[in-house]
């Protein structure tokens, strides 16, 4: 019996030992499952974070795990004080829960604060300042990464477990977070299009070794061949009178495909070296537009670092749109955060900001444009200049030579001469002229003391529009002593003269002074007495013909004005302009429409003579000058025709506009004859511009164009060049 019992007592009291445990298990599993999951307890800790409540994290970590906390808590407040942090935030994306693990994938995301730049001031300009975020969007010095935070499942419930790599996986006891000023990337000048005509950055420089320059011509062909828009510089190179023969002479700096490309044709030259740009602020340009794009180089000492507020050995804008739009192109300075180990090597970028962004500058240049002129200019060390200006206004091309000189296409002045015709011509017609008007073309016609002389004289009485067409300075010298003054004045206003060009760079204004008698009115009216134009400002003449409008050249899309109506019908000049180029010679310009007249410009009071040279290809002007030629057309002529077989080689033409009769004074004071216009256009000497398979070829001898030689008591010359741009960098 008592066994029994005893037997009964052990049953029952491993009853109650089962019982118990069970009823704690049971319990413990009711309050787990009770309890916060995985992502409740991630979230939490996120938020926790965020607000900087280290307690309530303390709380969402096992005690076991606190040393890992510590190292996090340390580690956030080391990296607000190195990368000058406003705010840290932790962003919960998507949690991963596995058996009694997961892991939450994070956004890091830091705002940097104390980021330099310019804010605006009371007068209106910049100043830089450490609050330069002000009033830039919420997203300026944003940066943000990827990392990781865990959750491991305890006893007694959920547990996150982070430490300093919960800032970033990669961030340890021997690695940190810094933040640097890095060289901020300079933004390119592009053409009309977007296309690139000045490329920063990781370039190539291709240069010369004069010692080992076997045969001159061949190095040129071949460099020609390769690198055609800049074989100018190549000239440069060779041309210099202080060449050492072991000595490097860079020639070009270009992106490195571009470079790449072009010494497998240029390799097999001994002369031909290839080296990484050892300047940190080269500039690769597609165009030798190089008075107007500028260069990029150390300011040195002086006042030019002083206002730019840079150090004498930093990269900025020496000249041209580089220098002007300096701040656009750079923007602020650019802040570079990073992970580095201890002894400074990079493990990770982690992003830059910029509170003022580099931006491109658009110009109006038309890349193809531009690459025929220059093209027409190979070879060519004159001091010479061609300008291309659309009927919008906007300068497609521009290009001056020598390179060493100034920019003698929009700042040099020259007496228009025989250019000035087509202003002429329009006067003539508002005062009540027509094309048919008769008149005559002597070989020489004085009034009031003026004289003017024609080479190629026409019998008897001829058409207004054939005495232009054949370039009678006589004819105009004839007719416009009968003009009143103020009418000259009037008209050469309606085509720019006396108008300060709005562009970003320096350019002349093309004057037109009141003619103080008939003997002045007579030399005004074939553009000679205190008459001056520019390159820049003629080519706009012609574009001017071209579209009925007057139009304010500009370079930058920013500096556009609407064009306004001339008060002429100015077709009919731009029909006499074409047939000048026809009837003058003879000979017909290539399938194209184009118009072209040639002549030459005296400067009054001196025995200085230009040539120049009046372009209407498709929709625009061009203009091209040769200085100082003695009346000599040969060159003026040949470039005339290199640059349209140029432009005709790249691609069909566009159809010309044609003007439309303005609303305004279009009707000439007497009814003109059947057939005639309102408007001739000159032509004091004209000439073909036929493409030819030698493009060098000569014109027609300088014989036969006109000369106007007027004497007169008030000179006009060019203005002074500017001093030469430094040598090309040589270094043993």
């Amino acid at each position: 019996m008592r066994n029994v019992i005893a037997a009964l007592v052990a049953v029952a009291a491993v009853g109650v030992v089962v019982w118990f445990g069970w009823s704690s298990l049971s319990a413990r599993t009711t309050t787990q499952e009770a309890g916060p999951g995985a992502p409740d307890v991630l979230a939490a800790f996120v938020d926790a974070f965020n607000a900087g409540d280290n307690q309530a994290m303390t709380d969402l970590v096992h005690p076991d795990d606190r040393v890992g906390l510590d190292g996090l808590l340390d580690a956030t407040t080391t990296m607000r004080a190195e990368l000058d942090l406003t705010d840290v935030e932790l962003i919960l994306r998507e949690v991963d829960e596995g058996e009694a693990r997961a892991t939450a994938s994070t956004t890091v995301s830091v705002t940097l604060g104390n980021l330099p730049g310019p804010t605006a001031t009371e007068d209106g300009g910049s100043t830089p300042t450490a609050d330069a975020t002000a009033g830039r969007g919420e997203d300026v010095g944003s940066l943000a990464w990827t990392a990781s935070l865990r959750a491991i499942e305890r006893r007694s419930g959920w547990f996150v477990q982070a430490d300093r790599s919960s800032l970033h996986p990669n961030l340890t006891g021997t690695t940190a977070f810094v933040r640097r000023e890095v060289d901020t990337p300079r933004a390119s000048i592009l053409a009309a299009d977007g296309t690139p005509v000045t490329v920063h950055g990781d370039l190539e420089t291709l240069g010369i070794e004069p010692g080992q320059v076997r045969n001159e011509a061949v190095l040129r062909e071949r460099w020609a061949e390769v690198l055609p828009q800049s074989v100018d510089l190549l000239d440069e190179a060779l041309s210099r009178d202080d060449l050492v023969p072991t000595w490097f002479y860079p020639v070009v700096s270009l992106p490195s495909a571009e470079v790449e490309a072009a010494w497998s044709r240029l390799r097999t030259l001994p002369s031909v070296i290839r080296t990484a740009a050892d300047d940190p602020g080269a500039t690769a340009t597609t165009t030798t537009a190089q008075h107007v794009l500028g260069s990029v180089g150390a300011p040195g000492e002086g006042a030019l670092a002083e206002e730019l507020g840079v150090a004498p050995d930093a990269v900025v804008g020496l000249s041209g749109l580089e220098r002007v739009f300096e701040d656009r192109l750079v923007g602020s300075e650019t802040v570079r955060v990073a992970l580095e180990t201890a002894e400074g090597v990079l493990v990770e970028e982690l992003g830059e900001a910029q509170v003022d962004p580099s931006s491109p500058v658009t110009t109006s240049l038309d890349a193809e444009v531009q690459a025929a002129v220059e093209a027409s200019l190979q070879g060519i060390e004159d001091p010479v200049a061609v300008v291309a200006v659309r009927t919008d206004g906007g300068i497609a091309a521009t290009a001056s030579r020598p390179l060493a000189g100034y920019n003698r296409a929009w700042e040099g002045k020259y007496p228009p001469g025989d250019m000035f015709m087509p202003v002429t011509a329009a006067t003539l017609v508002r005062s009540g002229r027509n094309l048919d008007t008769p008149t005559e073309c002597p070989g020489e016609a004085s009034r009031s003391g003026a004289v003017a002389r024609s080479p190629r004289p026409l019998a008897g009485t001829v058409p207004l529009r054939e005495a232009l067409a054949a370039g009678c300075d006589t004819s105009l010298a004839i007719l416009g002593a009968d003009l009143a003054p103020d009418a000259l004045v009037d008209m050469a206003g309606e085509f720019g003269w006396e108008t300060a060009p709005m562009l970003p760079l320096a350019a002349a204004t093309p004057t037109f002074p009141t003619p103080g008698d008939i003997a002045e009115t007579v030399r005004a009216a074939i553009g000679q007495a205190r008459v001056e134009t520019t390159p820049l400002h003629l080519a706009t003449v012609g574009a001017e013909l071209l579209s009925g409008n007057r139009l304010t050249p500009w370079l930058v899309g920013d500096d556009a004005v609407d064009p306004q109506r001339i008060p002429i019908d100015t077709s009919g000049l731009v029909d006499v302009t074409r047939a000048a180029a026809v009837d003058g010679s003879g000979a017909t310009i290539s399938t194209r429409d184009v118009g072209i007249i040639v002549g030459t410009a005296p400067v009054t009071g001196a025995d200085t003579v230009h040539s120049w040279a009046l372009m209407l290809v498709d929709d625009i002007g061009i203009a091209v000058l040769v200085e100082d030629t003695g009346g000599d057309l040969d060159l003026v002529r040949r470039i005339g025709r290199r640059v349209e077989s140029e432009l005709a080689a790249r691609g069909p033409a566009a159809t010309p506009p044609t003007p439309e009769p303005s609303a305004t004074d279009a009707t000439p004071a007497t009814t003109p004859t059947p057939g005639a216009t309102d408007g001739p256009s000159p032509s004091s000497t004209s000439s073909p511009a036929t493409p030819t398979a030698n493009p060098t070829a000569a014109g027609a001898p300088a014989a036969d164009d006109a000369a106007v030689r007027i004497p007169a008591d008030a000179g006009s010359r060019p203005t002074s060049p500017h001093p030469s741009r430094a040598s090309p960098r040589a270094r043993p």
